[in-house]
Order: C-alpha cells, then structure tokens, then sequence
C-alpha cells in the first residue's frame, strides 16, 4: 500500500498539482463532458423505455378491440344465419336467446327482446306491437309467427351492425397503416 508521510514527497506532490500542463486540461474538461454525456444518454434510454411501453399499450389495446370486432362479427354472422334459415321457430328463438346473450342489448336490442330478453324499451314495444299485430291479423291471413313479422326488421339491425364493426374495424386499419 502507499502511504508516504514525509513532508519533502508531499510537497512534491502539491508542486506537481499546481503545475498542471495543458493537457491535464484537457483530460478533465473531456472527462466533465463524459459524464455529462453519459446523464443525457440516461435520460434518453428512460423516455425511450417509457415511449415502447406507450407504444406496447397501445399495440394491446389495438388486439383486443380487433378480436372484440371479430368475436361481434363472428356471432352476428351466425345471427343472420339464424334469421335466414328461421324455419324451425322455437329452434331459432332459442338459438337467437344464446346470440343475444352473447352481444346483448345494447348491440342488437331487438334480436334481444325476440326471446324475452332484457333489452329496450323501444325493442320490447315493437315487439309487443308485432304481437298485437299478429294476434289481429289471426282473422285474415295468418303469418306463421311473430318472427315472420319481424324477420325483415331483425335482419336489418343485425347487418347494419356487421356494417358498423366492418366500418370499425377499416377505420382501426387506416390508423394502423397512418400510424
């Protein structure tokens, strides 16, 4: 270890720090920008982690708002299935009860209020309307049921929100692509 404790190699030491050359200059001053440098690049990797976990959120928020659109396509294209096949009544009530279920009321409240429901207050009246509809057109000619009264109804609120979600969903494209 050194340790000198002589008052001549002390003072020695002390001539040599206050004679400093140009180039001990130099060496400080580069090694002052070092660290500053260093600082900066710190704070720069910090707001670049924080920009990729942005962007990570982000990206996540993206995914699930796509698989929600494809999960609401996917069971209103089995609803218009459903309506377009209606032959069996009870068979697709039922089937319609599970697919309201699914997207519920605020979705398709119509579709909803079909099978009893909860859904609307305008979607039960309508439906409590083709009821009363049915029950005074029993005399003349008699549809089939309340399905067939409403099928052209349940079928347009079913495809304008496949339009929607398609229109949705080219929107989240575009800004995908823009951004």
């Amino acid at each position: 270890m050194w340790i000198n404790t002589k008052t001549s190699d002390l003072a020695a030491v002390l001539e040599l720090s206050s004679d400093r050359d140009w180039l001990a200059w130099v060496v400080d001053i580069a090694q002052i920008f070092g660290a500053l440098a260093s600082a900066v690049a710190i704070v720069l990797a910090l707001r670049s982690i924080k920009i990729s976990r942005d962007q990570s959120a982000e990206a996540d928020r993206r995914l699930v708002r796509e698989r929600r659109i494809d999960y609401e396509l996917g069971v209103l294209r089995d609803v218009a299935l459903t309506l377009t096949r209606g032959s069996n009544v009870a068979f697709a009530g039922a089937e319609l009860g599970v697919h309201a279920a699914c997207l519920g009321p605020r979705v398709v409240p119509l579709v909803c209020a079909m099978p009893n429901q909860p859904s609307t207050a305008e979607a039960e009246s309508r439906i409590a309307e083709a009821r009363a509809q049915m029950k005074a057109m029993l005399s003349m000619q008699r549809p089939s049921s309340v399905w067939d009264l409403l099928r052209d109804e349940l079928q347009g609120e079913v495809l304008d929100q496949i339009t929607l979600r398609v229109e949705r969903s080219d929107r989240l494209d575009a800004g995908d692509r823009a951004g």
